[in-house]
């Protein structure tokens, strides 16, 4: 099973880029469905999905279901930092995770529903 994207304790699983706030939202709607108008601050939950994370040390083995976790979305990754073009992000959601785990993931539109 494909693992999803994810930064724990500083070590990038990932490419980093994107871009942030509500300018990078408001161009969601040209190429990426975000039905919900999600945000950079709002609280959300992980809807049911078949990835793990195996970036967690507890769990490099087995990975982690993080079906149910609520998290802050810190980033939304729709334009380069560098040139401020768009970009087609699989997983463009960063969200922060506090409990019951410290990490941060990258998460599709469709895979979080608000807290």
């Amino acid at each position: 099973m494909p693992c999803a994207h994810a930064r724990i304790a500083g070590a990038y699983a990932c490419r980093r880029g994107g871009g942030r706030g509500s300018g990078a939202l408001a161009m969601a709607s040209d190429f990426q469905d975000n039905p919900q108008g999600l945000e950079v601050g709002q609280s959300v939950r992980v809807l049911a999905m078949e990835q793990r994370f195996y970036h967690i040390q507890q769990f490099k083995d087995e990975g982690l279901d993080a079906t149910g976790f609520e998290g802050v979305i810190k980033e939304i990754k729709l334009t380069s930092k560098k040139t401020g073009a768009e970009i087609t992000a699989n997983r463009p959601v960063l969200v922060t995770f506090t409990e019951p785990y410290k990490f941060i993931a990258h998460f599709e539109f469709e895979e979080l529903e608000r807290a």
